[in-house]
């Protein structure tokens, strides 16, 4: 029985023997450096010859987050949610292993802050590229905020203009002198410098390159050069009031192109380099980001993937049922659904977009400005708000705000002393006999025969107003027009404001503003560069003086002077009717915590969002 024992003994010590070396082979001996660890970091210490002196910067590279608990790719090539059991908030490694892990936390936790955790999925309308020059929208802009840093950007908490990527400027006349953050890595691994702001400004000002940046920052730049690795000066045309927001475009990696004539086509739209929160890869359906700490953040979210979501109804049904855990845009009329669920929170923000109904004035019947007024009076936004979103219009907490123009009522630049039109078949009726139009069979005619319109809409607005095309067109016959309607395509729609189109009569579309409140692209003469979406080429020449007013002032008050004078009269001219600012909410589990959403970008302060 002893000697059984004893047998007992030695094999327990022998086994302790053997781990003991076993982890010694895993460890560093004190005096040596630490060893590269390319899954998180290139490169390990350097030490410097004379002194000795140790340096502890490091550069992430393209693959620096752990693969445990990652999402996959199915055989179709579309992202999956990670398999539960190797979840990284519950690691399972022994001995070595874990040593390993511990060393790995060391190198996120010591160097680059908290490991982020855990993984997100959202559905969001359809994506279309990643590439910041050619945005085409607000799905696109969203996601483009998680991959790039905009040189300039409005806090979401004080809408005071900050940047992560310069450290301080110098402003002298026309010229800006950028100084940038130091120990700022691309997603591969390489520098931010100055080249990469000046190469971003000459890809913009490149003929060559088709942006849909708004045009009033590729007419505001004159060049831009370069004083060493981090100081870069863009010169203006003009000592802009708001140059900060005209410098709000996401730079670009100067090492990854070879001509700064880009292309919308380029596989950077699908695979970007950025210096954000998330590298990020683009499927057919979804887009799949992982977390890039940095000396300018620090992201707590391992994993973000965001889907295309399909029927509003759909995507509410499967966040209450756990498939996913946040929708970026909930339809007024299902919000009630998520709001009954404990589990869920409901999230608003501005997307400072305002719905209007674009009207042609080229049409020879709504060439003249009083039959554009008879057809202001004749739209009621609380009653299509009420058919439409199927709200209570007098509720105490309304999700819809009306305008009485192009500026949100919040704005400056909004002049309150502009009335919201007011809802009077009987005025529009004595307008439309003013000048010469009447009724027969209670049809508008003129000598041609009976008054008919051409409606159009962007279909994708059904999501959030369903049948809205129908109501409006329902309105004009009840008051005595023809009407001939049609549903557009998203993507038409937008190449409609591109390229302008003198197709229809009447479009309802929806105008989202970014950083600068600018309607430039709207309302001016399409020349020269000026009036990008100006849909059916409206032409004025005060309106015109007034935009360029505002783009080359360099005195705030001067600008605000112009824009409410601009209010004034496109509320005379009525080039467009005014439906409303419809409030805008997210949906998530409770899980997902501190997430601040950014009016229009959404995920500018991703960086503070964890997953509990």
């Amino acid at each position: 029985m002893k000697r059984a024992r004893y047998w007992i003994v030695a094999v327990l010590v022998l086994a302790i023997v053997i781990l003991l070396w076993g982890r010694s082979q895993y460890s560093s001996p004190p005096d040596s450096p630490r060893p590269t660890t390319r899954g998180c970091l290139l490169g390990g210490d350097d030490r410097d010859a004379e002194d000795g002196e140790q340096q502890s910067k490091s550069k992430p590279t393209a693959n620096t987050r752990p693969t445990v608990g990652s999402p996959t790719k199915d055989a179709e090539g579309e992202w999956s949610p990670a398999d539960p059991a190797a979840d990284p908030d519950n690691p399972t490694l022994d001995g070595p292993d874990a040593e390993l892990a511990d060393w790995d936390n060391a190198l996120f936790g010591g160097v680059l802050g908290q490991q982020p955790q855990g993984t997100i999925n959202i559905y969001d309308e359809p994506l279309t590229t990643l590439h910041p020059l050619f945005p085409r929208n607000m799905a696109d802009i969203r996601a483009q905020t998680l991959v790039f840093d905009r040189l300039f950007y409005r806090s979401s908490i004080n809408d005071e203009r900050r940047s992560r990527l310069v450290g301080k400027y110098e402003k002298r006349d026309e010229q800006f002198i950028l100084t940038l953050t130091p120990d700022i890595y691309w997603h591969d691994g390489e520098d931010f410098t100055a080249e990469d702001v000046c190469f971003t400004v000459r890809a913009i000002l490149d003929p060559g390159t088709p942006t849909t940046l708004d045009n009033n920052i590729r007419e505001s730049l004159v060049g831009c050069q370069t004083d060493g690795e981090l100081t870069a000066t863009i010169t203006m045309k003009r000592a802009h009031h708001d140059f900060r927001d005209r410098l709000g475009f996401a730079i670009l990696p100067e090492h990854v192109f070879n001509t700064t004539t880009l292309s919308p086509d380029h596989d950077f739209g699908t695979r970007p380099i950025g210096t954000g929160s998330m590298s990020a890869i683009r499927g057919r359906r979804a887009v799949k980001f992982q977390a890039f700490p940095n000396a300018h953040h620090q992201p707590s979210i391992t994993n973000l993937i965001i889907s295309e979501g399909g029927a509003p109804l759909v995507q509410m049904r499967t966040l209450l049922n756990g498939g996913i855990q946040g929708l970026t845009n909930v339809p007024p009329s299902l919000r009630k659904d998520i709001a009954r669920v404990d589990d869920f929170v409901l999230k608003s923000y501005d997307l400072r977009s305002v719905w209007y109904i674009a009207i042609n004035t080229h049409n020879e019947v709504l060439g003249n400005a009083v039959v554009r007024q008879a057809l202001q009076h004749l739209i009621h936004p609380p009653r299509l708000v009420e058919l439409t979103i199927g709200i209570d219009p007098d509720d105490l907490l309304p999700v819809v705000e009306y305008v009485s123009g192009p500026f949100l009522p919040s704005s400056s630049y909004c002049d309150r002393d502009v009335d919201i039109p007011t809802y009077s078949p009987k005025k529009a009726a004595r307008k439309m006999t003013v000048v010469g139009y009447e009724k027969r069979g209670g049809r508008w005619t003129n000598s041609s025969g009976p008054l008919s319109l051409r409606l159009g809409m962007d279909v994708s607005l059904d999501n959030e107003a369903p049948n809205l095309l129908d109501h409006v067109r329902n309105v004009l016959v009840a008051a005595g027009f023809d009407v001939k309607v049609s549903k557009i395509t998203g993507s038409d729609f937008r190449n409609l404001q591109q390229r302008g189109t003198n197709n229809y009569d009447l479009l309802i579309g929806k105008w989202s503003f970014d950083l600068i409140e600018d309607v430039e692209a709207m309302f001016h003469t399409r020349e020269k560069g000026w009036g990008s979406r100006n849909i059916f080429n409206y032409s004025n020449h005060e309106v015109d003086q007034l935009l360029e007013t505002f783009a080359t002032t360099s005195s705030a008050e001067e600008a605000q002077k112009a824009y409410q004078q601009l209010h004034r009269t496109v509320a005379t001219e009525v080039p467009h009717i005014y439906l409303w600012k419809l409030d805008t909410k997210g949906a998530f589990h409770m899980s997902v915590r501190n997430n601040t959403i950014s009016p229009h970008t959404f995920f500018e302060e991703f960086d503070g969002w964890r997953l509990e």
